[in-house]
């Protein structure tokens, strides 16, 4: 479930939507409580799109750990 106290258009292929004030959903206040990963960045510039930080995967957030 997404915006539902505003009327959002349907989205279509090559659209691009932000999200601000996402937070702690967001990399700047991300937490690493229940492992979850840190996710991906992308930046406008230009009308040109690039992606600045890879999301992390499952693995990379537990590539650290060792059993006990």
């Amino acid at each position: 479930m997404f915006c539902t106290d505003r009327p959002v258009a349907e989205p279509e292929r090559g659209d691009l939507l932000a999200v601000g004030n996402t937070g702690a959903y967001g990399v700047e206040l991300a937490s690493r409580f229940h492992s979850q990963p840190l996710p991906g960045e992308v930046t406008l510039r230009d009308g040109e799109t690039r992606l600045t930080r890879e999301p992390e995967t499952v693995d990379d957030v537990t590539a650290r750990e060792r059993s006990f």
